[in-house]
């Protein structure tokens, strides 16, 4: 279960726009840089809207994953870009990271290396999103922004863009509008966004129930299987996890692992729990929770610093 910061913060930094202020050559769209327990054509810009939280009644079986509240940043991501082993989604809720996280935590350090690249302001983002693979990422940050602005940060002459989906084009790979900068596959994300394209979530009944528990987290990560160093006898489908601020400065992670069936959930945790717990207990963080919650095995730690 390490990694987790050494992904956040390749996924916050991330490739910046070192590729794009005043470039405009031509090209393709791509992306340029406890207790145990058992539980069972141009079109305008959108609005961004906050999803419900409420959370979810888990029957994945029931034909009700349609209904379960996901985050409002899936809107902005591919179905079809996240679908094999190797891709993943990482999302910052910004404003509440700024808030509830140290000043001078890393965390902070990155979300301000993306606004100062894109000559923005931190206060005025909501979401920083990225779709991450070994080759690359692209990166959706949404909020309020002046197109023109960024334009001119960037070194770019209006003669120098075009438009696509009612936002500005800027080089090979870089979309700009008021709701959001995308950087990477704009044209896949804003087709997603203006409803041509599906979102993740919406083409699979696995990744609803996942993403469901994913909502409301500060930072957030979902990806197909699971490729960490926790030891389970099936892989499972789905891992998510979701980084909080906890107590005294601390931190909490919540792990999501998702598997085909509530029954192969249970035989997994049956058979795999006292070594779960044993590679816990070998980490530097509390075990709060290791417990089964119908298709899902939710591990919760939390440790008293933010260095994850």
């Amino acid at each position: 279960m390490k990694g987790t910061r050494r992904q956040y913060l390749m996924a916050l930094a991330g490739s910046g726009v070192a590729g794009v202020a005043g470039c405009s050559g031509g090209g393709t769209d791509t992306p340029t840089g406890g207790t145990e327990t058992r539980t069972e054509t141009e079109t305008a810009q959108p609005t961004e809207t906050e999803a419900p939280t409420s959370t979810p009644t888990e029957d994945d079986s029931s034909g009700s994953q349609q209904s379960m509240a996901v985050p409002r940043w899936t809107s902005w991501v591919p179905a079809d870009l996240v679908v094999a082993d190797g891709y993943e989604v990482h999302a910052a809720d910004v404003q509440r990271l700024r808030s509830d996280f140290p000043s001078d935590s890393d965390w902070n350090r990155a979300i301000q290396q993306r606004a100062s690249g894109f000559g923005v302001d931190a206060a005025d983002m909501t979401d920083m999103i990225e779709i991450v693979d070994s080759g690359g990422s692209t990166t959706v940050i949404t909020g309020t922004f002046d197109p023109e602005a960024v334009r001119s940060h960037l070194g770019f002459s209006s003669s120098q863009t075009d438009s696509y989906q009612a936002f500005t084009v800027l080089g090979d790979s870089t979309a700009i509008g008021e709701t959001a900068l995308v950087q990477g596959q704009y044209r896949s994300v804003l087709d997603t966004r203006f409803d041509s394209n599906p979102a993740l979530g919406t083409t699979d009944d696995d990744w609803r129930p996942l993403l469901s528990t994913l909502t409301g987290g500060t930072l957030v990560t979902a990806k197909p299987g699971y490729d960490g160093n926790a030891s389970f006898s099936t892989t499972p489908l789905r891992h998510g996890f979701v980084i909080n601020a906890g107590s005294d400065g601390g931190s909490v992670l919540t792990e999501q692992f998702l598997f085909a069936s509530q029954s192969q959930a249970t035989t997994v945790y049956d058979s795999d729990r006292e070594t779960l717990s044993q590679q816990l207990e070998r980490t530097e963080r509390t075990v709060r929770r290791l417990e089964q919650q119908g298709r899902r095995i939710v591990i919760v730690t939390e440790q008293d610093t933010f260095d994850i």
